[in-house]
C-alpha cells in the first residue's frame, strides 16, 4: 500500500493526519511523481503550506511506515530454558 493509499484511509480521523488526508484527497495533483517524504514535503512547501501541515505530514508518514512493520506476538529474545511465560 502506498503512502497516498494509506492516507486516504485516514480521512475520518479527528486529528492533524485526518486533516491532511482530507486535503490530499481533494488535491488533484497530490501524488503526481511523488512517493517519498522528501517529495511530499517539497510539494507542500511549493504551495506555501504552514509548519503545522509539514508536521502533520511527518507524523502521517511515520505512522504509515509503522503500519508496514510486521507484527509479532513472540518476544524479541527467547525466554530462558524451561520458562514458559
Amino acid at each position: 500500500m502506498t503512502f497516498t493509499e494509506w492516507l486516504r484511509g485516514q480521512e475520518g480521523r479527528n486529528d492533524v493526519v485526518g486533516d491532511l488526508s482530507y486535503d490530499a484527497i481533494r488535491d488533484e495533483t497530490w501524488q503526481k511523481r511523488r512517493s517519498t517524504l522528501h517529495g511530499f514535503r517539497r510539494y507542500l512547501r511549493e504551495r506555501d503550506a504552514c509548519e503545522a501541515a509539514l508536521k502533520a505530514l511527518d507524523r502521517a508518514f511515520e505512522e504509515w511506515i509503522e503500519s508496514k512493520q510486521p507484527f509479532s506476538v513472540y518476544p524479541l529474545r527467547p525466554l530462558p530454558y524451561g520458562r514458559r511465560d
